[in-house]
């Protein structure tokens, strides 16, 4: 080995790198660099071979010499004059680091080389340049390329001004409640908070996520979440701003397409008339999407029943812009605040079965007898009147109680004939949530179920498992939801206290396939889903199927058509099952944080680590519980209070009292 080393200049996966020539060989080079790396690599690499030499030390001495001679070679550099270089290149042309360096200086010496090489350090900096390491030379790139630079590193520096400006304006502000609200005068600064806005709102889906990252770790904000607090604190965004459909992707504002389609649209006025009869919808008040009512009379010991679902078929045509919007949204979205529905409301308004209009429909029309068995049914597609709305906890009168009493008397029927078929009937809590005017969250968790809750849910089993017969026996596909293996009943006593989350850990998932089968649960033969066409896109392809079959027209979908429906629905729904969930999440732990008051909760789990959970039944969850001494047991009845509720973390925890 010499007792001095040829230093050189060559190309390494950074850009350009300086290392001392430890041996040659006919094709390659090994050589050290200033990080004290070993590398082998091809003649062809190398940029430039300097006048100095270095002594052959260790690799660690050598490293510093390295380090050193650089420091020497390029002190005094200063940034390169883009202009002034690119006005000495040549398109088209390859040069040697010793020819830049002749052009931009004058000399190739090592000192004009480093100096260089320091000003364009960095593979970014070279490409600022327009220029480009390629195999031992220096290639300038096309002006079009170049051009293309140029404007992305003047975005970048404008984005960098709009940071500056931000800053400055929000320095004095932090953590100031409201004084984020009136926007900068500044527009370079008013853009750079309406990216914050974006990027708090809808996470790493923000157009300028990256950037927006960068301003919020400058800011001192870590993430998302923080920017959403401290924006929301300081006014910048409303309270209670509901970030979750924005995170997920829901979409939130209808294509033009689906409004000049939904403004164009028209009722439908073909089908049997059945207005004669007196229909009832029942739904909760604040109900804008109507899909379903009903009507009873008796007939000796049976009870007709006439179950009416909103009929969309005319106005949301296939494959048109309303319905590549419900196959987008595959449901409507129920925040506790606010509905994100499925089709724009002028749709839902002209097919919602509302009292007093005439309105097409989808009507099963069956004869049930004291035992429960379906005696008749038919499907058709009709013209109905609802002659009332109730809600399901208002008491009818006239002509709407006496459909009500005859409409239990046959949902009474069926619901035993379902227990006596294996149907697993479980009398759960139901929790609703809403938002009052002023942003306070109400929560009311009812176990009783009213004559009203009876009727409707009995009569849409009726309809859907029909409808999966009608479907079934057509040999049309459809989304029928099965659970093939038997349900046991759960072995709870109803009066357990823990009764409600005991049962639902049992409860078996239901699989959605396009071919029939039973659902043991709830005690039929076959399901498909069909009485809320105008909240759920699958419920308007079953429709669609089976007025197609009545018509005797063609089917609209094939089995492999109802397969690739199939896999964009259930992502679809899973996507706006997740932001339903965890919008409520979020208000129930708004609720805990405002709550003084102790609750009652019954201990409903411990795990080995000591961890506990309670189960409260006025809001019917399960939640977790600071450890408590003596330790509790499960079962054991506690009275708590909050601990900790954090609603943006959607975290609560409680503690015994």
């Amino acid at each position: 080995m010499p007792d001095e080393l040829q230093v050189v200049f060559f190309q390494d996966r950074h850009g350009v790198g300086l290392g001392a020539v430890r041996g040659v060989g006919p094709k390659n080079a090994v050589l050290i660099d200033e990080q004290g790396e070993v590398h082998r690599l091809r003649h062809s690499r190398t940029l430039h071979v300097l006048a100095a030499r270095l002594r052959a030390d260790d690799p660690p001495a050598l490293r510093e010499r390295l380090r050193a001679l650089r420091r020497e070679l390029a002190a005094g550099a200063e940034g390169l004059d883009m202009a002034l270089l690119d006005a000495a290149l040549t398109d088209e042309r390859r040069y040697t680091l010793g020819e830049l360096a002749t052009l931009y200086y004058g000399e190739a010496s090592d000192q004009a080389v480093a100096r260089l090489v320091a000003a364009l350090d960095g593979p970014e900096g070279w490409i600022t340049a327009g220029l480009r390491v390629e195999q031992g030379e220096i290639v300038r790139l096309d002006a079009e390329t170049r051009a293309r630079i140029r404007e992305q590193r003047a975005r970048e520096a404008e984005k960098r001004r709009q940071e500056d400006a931000l800053a400055a304006w929000y320095e004095p502000r932090r953590g100031a409640p409201g004084r984020l609200a009136e926007a900068p005068e500044d527009p370079a600064a008013a853009a750079r908070l309406d990216a914050l806005r974006a990027y708090a709102l809808q996470g790493d889906r923000a157009p300028e996520a990256a950037w927006s990252r960068h301003l919020a770790r400058r800011l001192g904000l870590d993430g998302p979440d923080a920017v959403l607090a401290e924006l929301e604190r300081g006014g910048a965004l409303p309270p209670h701003v509901n970030e979750t459909p924005h995170r997920l992707g829901l979409p939130l504002e209808f294509t033009d397409h689906a409004l000049s389609a939904a403004a164009a649209a028209a009722p439908p006025t073909a089908g049997e008339d059945l207005r004669a009869r007196y229909a009832v919808a029942i739904d909760d008040p604040e109900t804008r999407e109507v899909d379903d009512a009903l009507t009873a009379w008796p007939e000796g010991d049976d009870v007709w029943v006439a179950v009416h679902i909103a009929r969309l078929t005319e106005l949301v045509a296939p494959d048109g812009p309303l319905d590549r919007e419900a196959l987008r949204r595959a449901t409507s979205v129920y925040f506790p605040e606010e509905v994100v529905p499925m089709l724009p409301p002028a749709v839902g308004d002209l097919a919602s079965l509302v009292a007093g209009e005439d309105r097409a429909a989808v009507t099963l029309v069956a004869r049930i007898t004291p035992s429960g068995d379906v005696a008749e049914a038919r499907f058709t597609a009709s013209l109905v009147r609802i002659g009332a709305r109730l809600g399901y906890d208002e008491a009818p009168r006239g002509e709407a109680a006496d459909v009500l009493e005859h409409a239990v008397r046959a949902a009474t029927a069926l619901r035993e004939a379902r227990r006596r078929r294996g149907a697993v009937l479980l009398s759960l809590p139901q929790l609703k949530m809403r938002v009052g005017a002023e942003g306070a969250p109400q929560v009311k968790s009812t176990r009783v179920e009213s004559a009203s809750h009876l009727a409707v849910s009995e009569l849409m089993v009726l309809f859907n498992a029909q409808l999966g017969r009608a479907l079934r026996d057509a040999q049309l596909p459809a989304l029928f939801r099965t659970q093939p293996k038997a349900v046991k009943a759960p072995g709870h006593d109803p009066a357990d206290p823990l009764y409600p989350p005991l049962c639902r850990r049992g409860l078996p998932p239901t699989i959605v396939s396009v071919e029939p089968g039973p659902h043991r649960m709830l005690g039929v033969d076959v399901y498909v889903q069909g009485t809320s066409p105008i909240r759920r896109a699958s419920d308007l392809l079953a429709q669609r199927q089976l007025l197609a079959h009545l018509s005797g027209a063609p089917a609209p979908y094939d089995r492999a058509a109802m397969e690739r429906l199939k896999a964009g629905l259930e992502a679809a729904e899973k996507r706006a099952q997740r932001a339903m969930d965890e919008r409520e999440r979020y208000w129930l732990v708004e609720w805990f944080a405002r709550r003084a008051e102790p609750l009652q909760a019954v201990v409903s789990r411990v795990d080995g680590r000591g961890g506990l959970m309670v189960y409260a039944p006025e809001v019917d969850r399960e939640l977790p519980l600071r450890q408590a001494s003596p330790p509790p047991r499960v079962g054991d009845r506690l009275l708590v209070r909050v601990a900790r509720a954090a609603p943006r973390e959607r975290s609560v925890v409680l503690e015994a009292l």
